[in-house]
């Protein structure tokens, strides 16, 4: 049995719990995206919202071309992380439109990701939004956000920290733990001073032990916060879009909204994990699929793992206390069908299939075409 949350993540989760069902009677707000322009559609509909009422709608999701997939919350997670492979897609690949920008130099791990500097504010407060609804549905958030941009998000008063910036630019962040730990002759001999990037009020204004403090905060915020403050402050205002909501939010805090939308996440997948949390339905004792299966699963690399994740979850990420309803492998009758995902359930369908060969060759198929115009779904 998972650990039980701290009483403060417990206090946000009964709070979602009970504004989604008091929610649950009011008319659906509806998305229908493209892939193609997914990121387009779906922040063009957050932005559209004009009333706190309308981010507590239920959201029911679909593709546009796509009638034969049945609207559910398989569809809606699938489209969200559709959003997100986006967005990341275009940080990565430092896209000019791209609405985040990827960590410079990380130190190791995941990249994290901040607001880009040629993020519209538009763009940026329908993120907060999405962010916001990925909360309240109980959802990691698929793209791991940089732990400065989390604390804003939270506006929490603990200040920024080296250790912050190393996750953004571990260069700088080395740089500066040894300018923070240099004596009075080691910064006498540097011969640094403020300039207007720390601040405007201090400009020549040589840097001694007296005032090194000053100067290592302000490198800080400069690097995280200042040089992207439009984009950072109208996300964070999207994120608080429901008044009633920030008392909770300010309860919550920066650790308790990372464990939540961030640490919530398992990103770098385990194959065994994944093997062992399968459930198999209806399987005959003298059916050699789900061995088969099972070790093809280990044999996954992080790609298809995710793909093999999302085409039963419409998810990417793993949740540290893993899937409800668990990953389920039901029987099909025998055929040389691919396997077909039913997202809403967390089920596999698989076909009992005469050729062992058969089992590891659809399977990649249906991986390999995972997000195409919704194959493999249903």
């Amino acid at each position: 049995m998972p650990p039980p949350f701290p009483p403060r993540q417990e206090v946000w989760l009964a709070h979602a719990k009970c504004l989604t069902q008091l929610s649950i009677e009011l008319p659906p707000f509806r998305i229908v995206a493209k892939r193609a322009s997914v990121v387009l559609d779906v922040l063009g509909k957050f932005s559209s919202m004009r009333s706190t009422q309308d981010l507590l709608k239920p959201i029911e999701c679909s593709f546009e071309g796509v009638e034969h997939v049945a609207q559910g919350v398989g569809v809606t997670r699938e489209v969200f992380t559709s959003l997100f492979d986006a967005l990341k897609a275009e940080a990565d690949s430092a896209a000019p439109g791209r609405v985040f920008d990827r960590a410079v130099d990380g130190d190791g791990g995941d990249p994290v990701y901040l607001p880009s500097t040629r993020a519209s504010p538009q763009q940026c407060e329908a993120v907060g939004r999405v962010l916001l609804r990925l909360l309240l549905m109980g959802l990691p958030c698929p793209l791991k956000l940089a732990p400065s941009l989390v604390k804003s998000l939270a506006c929490s008063e603990e200040e920024l920290t080296i250790d912050d910036l190393a996750h953004w630019d571990a260069q700088l962040a080395a740089q500066l733990r040894g300018l923070a730990a240099a004596s009075p002759l080691e910064l006498a001999a540097m011969e640094l001073s403020f300039t207007e990037l720390e601040d405007p009020r201090r400009v020549d204004e040589p840097v001694a032990a007296s005032n090194l403090r000053d100067f290592v905060k302000h490198k800080l915020e400069h690097a995280l916060e200042r040089s992207r403050t439009d984009q950072v402050t109208r996300l964070v205002y999207g994120f608080r879009a429901i008044p009633t909501l920030d008392c909770v939010l300010d309860l919550l805090g920066a650790r308790g909204l990372d464990a939540l939308l961030i640490s919530s996440a398992v990103r770098v997948l385990d194959p065994l994990l994944v093997a062992r949390s399968l459930e198999w339905r209806d399987w005959p004792v003298d059916s050699m699929v789900p061995a088969l299966l099972t070790q093809c699963i280990m044999r996954l690399d992080q790609s298809r793992l995710r793909r093999f994740i999302r085409l039963t979850t419409s998810q990417n990420v793993w949740p540290t206390e893993g899937f409800t309803p668990p990953i389920t492998i039901q029987r099909c009758p025998a055929s040389e069908q691919l396997p077909v995902g039913s997202t809403c359930f967390h089920i596999l369908r698989v076909p009992d299939y005469a050729d062992p060969r058969s089992v590891e060759s659809k399977l990649l198929m249906a991986l390999d075409h995972v997000g195409e115009q919704d194959m493999g779904y249903v």
